[in-house]
């Protein structure tokens, strides 16, 4: 499915791509507003993971557990 250069096929490769400026520039050169959408949502949701994983090691490590 995703060897064949139709929409559908792309669109779906680009949805299971990881979240990298790759994927994002795939979802922004197809234009597609669900996949755009989908990409920052995944976006927002790995930068609050990210922060709060470095919250949570600060604070551990503030209290000498890590």
């Amino acid at each position: 499915m995703a060897s064949t250069p139709t929409t559908g096929g792309t669109v779906l490769g680009a949805s299971i791509l990881p979240a990298t400026t790759a994927a994002g520039f795939v979802a922004a050169k197809l234009g597609n507003a669900a996949v755009i959408a989908a990409f920052i949502a995944l976006n927002a949701v790995i930068l609050v993971w990210q922060v709060g994983s470095m919250l949570r090691f600060a604070v551990n490590k503030r209290r000498g557990v890590a």
